[in-house]
């Protein structure tokens, strides 16, 4: 028998984004799947969110970069990332931004606690 998947928008989204916080489901999702379905309102549905999202992300990471080059702080945690997505953005945008700290962190900064400068 066949294993068949009907996708929601958010496993696609999660798929693209590798920052996503659900991005390690979504290929255990599509890995574990031989056939997958979506509807034309999930194609729109991800259409829409994804340039959304791209754009939300790199004005976060845009923004991020500048507090850190121009910051008197000598390192930061991931908890301070956090603590300025919270901050500094509302609905969509903070859910993207504060989203994509922890993947952020766990793949491009390393097992290091801290960012020196």
């Amino acid at each position: 028998m066949t294993k068949t998947a009907f996708f929601d928008t958010c496993i696609a989204i999660a798929y693209v984004f590798p920052i996503n916080s659900l991005h390690s489901k979504s290929k255990n999702v599509l890995n574990n799947y031989l056939e997958y379905y979506w509807s034309s309102t999930v194609v729109d549905e991800f259409n829409g969110r994804f340039y959304e999202k791209q754009f939300y992300l790199s004005d976060f990471f845009k923004d991020l970069k500048s507090l850190l080059e121009n910051s008197e702080k000598d390192f930061y945690s991931s908890l301070n990332l956090i603590n300025f997505a919270l901050k500094n953005y509302s609905g969509r945008k903070k859910f993207d931004a504060k989203s994509s700290v922890e993947p952020f962190w766990d793949n491009y900064v390393g097992c290091e606690s801290y960012i020196f400068f």
